[in-house]
């Protein structure tokens, strides 16, 4: 019972904190200008962008690790829910992630046509 809360602790500490940095590493926020957006789809900023990309995926991922221990720790009722609910959180925020890593890739490796003139240098 000691590792199943613990281990629900850690993933929801890990899904957190991975998430937290994802999201404010990963793109612009805040007010959208042109120099704002033409840095984040430059060629500097790939590199960032795919490894926000994974970090998202893996936080997104450690929630699979809540819907694991989720009925040990809550019981069957709350457990069975949240177990539920984790699951689908996982899957859509993974999903989530690699299409905004995708987009990242398709700016890095498509040809000049894919990319818009102002933004790559």
């Amino acid at each position: 019972m000691m590792n199943a809360r613990r281990s629900l602790g850690f993933g929801l500490a890990l899904f957190g904190l991975g998430t937290a940095v994802a999201l404010t590493q990963a793109g612009p926020g805040g007010q959208y200008k042109d120099a704002v957006v033409t840095t984040w789809v430059g060629r500097d900023h790939w590199v960032t962008a795919f490894v926000m990309a994974y970090v998202g995926v893996a936080a997104a991922l450690a929630l699979l690790v809540v819907a694991h221990h989720a009925r040990t720790v809550l019981g069957s009722r709350g457990g069975a829910a949240l177990e539920r609910l984790a699951t689908v959180g996982a899957t859509l925020g993974a999903a989530g992630w690699m299409l905004s890593g995708g987009i990242s890739v398709a700016l890095a490796e498509g040809d000049r046509r894919c990319r818009p003139a102002s933004a790559i240098p």
